[in-house]
């Protein structure tokens, strides 16, 4: 009897080990490296790093110079759409604000916030000139689509992105 319960615990323990090879191969080669690669493709993308997890798929990605925000997110929310399905989506952009950017941001971004939530939309290309006027930045831009607001600052190396949504109730930064 001993031989037997051995036989089947090791036919159970490779059955499990092989599914799981078959799942992780499957989440590398048929999910993850796509999307990878489409990411990489879109205009203004410089890095990307995937993770897919059972209900989360997180981006993170690093924008050339020239890249526009607005575009770009648009760009990725499009191609992880299909994989998406029930996941949430988690996208990251990888800035690297100077500290004065930092604190002028942070003295904005109860401003902001405010704008949003009574929808004075035109108020946000104020704040965008007023913190490249005070910063000397080079590039200072508010955008909007139907879903999200979108914040882009740059000064040589230095680069803040910030991403609000739109709808009520979903307050909160992303980006």
């Amino acid at each position: 009897m001993k031989l037997r319960l051995s036989i089947i615990i090791t036919s159970f323990i490779t059955t499990l080990a092989l599914l799981f090879v078959l799942w992780y191969g499957y989440m590398t080669w048929f999910e993850e490296k796509p999307l990878t690669e489409k990411l990489a493709a879109i205009n203004g993308v410089q890095a990307v790093a995937v993770e897919l997890s059972r209900d989360q798929v997180s981006i993170e990605l690093e924008l050339d110079e020239e890249a526009q925000l607005k575009a770009v997110h648009e760009a990725v929310l499009e191609a992880v759409q299909p994989l998406a399905k029930r996941r949430k989506v988690d996208i990251h952009f990888q800035d690297t604000p100077s500290r004065e950017m930092e604190e002028m941001w942070h003295q904005l971004k109860f401003h902001v916030a405010e704008v949003l939530s009574h929808h004075q939309y035109r108020q946000l290309l104020d704040i965008a000139e007023t913190m490249k006027e005070q910063l000397q930045l080079e590039k200072a831009i508010a955008d909007m689509n139907a879903e999200f607001v979108y914040f882009q600052f740059q000064k040589g190396e230095h680069r803040l992105y910030q991403i609000f949504p739109r709808k009520q109730g979903e307050e909160g930064a992303r980006g």
